[in-house]
């Protein structure tokens, strides 16, 4: 299966050679800010449509992970 990688740091995730190939997707919403940034609540509603999670210390993630209504989920967390 793929991975979705959701940050708010594209760009970096984009040099990072881990996340090269078919296997990773990474999330790049259309819709931004005037500001350049991405509209969070289109990430959101992404993240809640996984099976899965593998999420970072913020709240963020952590409702996209919850949202999520597969009741076998796995979420990885610190």
């Amino acid at each position: 299966q793929p991975v979705i990688v959701f940050s708010d740091s594209v760009d970096w995730v984009k040099e990072q050679e881990f996340f090269s190939g078919d296997r990773f997707l990474i999330s790049e919403p259309q819709e931004k800010y005037s500001d350049g940034s991405f509209l969070p609540y289109v990430d959101l509603c992404l993240m809640s449509l996984c099976s899965h999670a593998i999420i970072a210390n913020s709240s963020m993630s952590w409702w996209g992970a919850w949202l999520q209504s597969n009741p076998n989920k796995k979420v990885i967390a610190p």
